[in-house]
């Protein structure tokens, strides 16, 4: 019911704020998650490295990195449409 409420709640706010603002929050976001949601993450990590065989940890952490940062916009075009 709390993630419900949440999504109600940005659906409203997230459409009023300006867009390059609202960008830059979200990459932010994704940069704060990146480094707390250890599971998500770890997750992540894990489904790259089939994708990327022999890829060094920091091409997949530069990736993982990027699989949230585009996750996280594309909540953002989500909420703002």
């Amino acid at each position: 019911m709390a993630t419900y409420l949440l999504f109600r709640l940005a659906g409203v706010a997230i459409p009023r704020l300006p867009e390059k603002f609202g960008r830059k929050l979200f990459e932010w976001l994704a940069a704060v998650l990146y480094h707390l949601a250890r599971g998500s993450r770890r997750a992540v990590h894990q489904n790259l490295t089939w994708v990327l065989p022999g890829a060094k940890k920091e091409e997949v952490d530069r990736v993982a990195r990027g699989v949230f940062r585009h996750s996280l916009l594309n909540y953002y075009d989500l909420l703002c449409s």
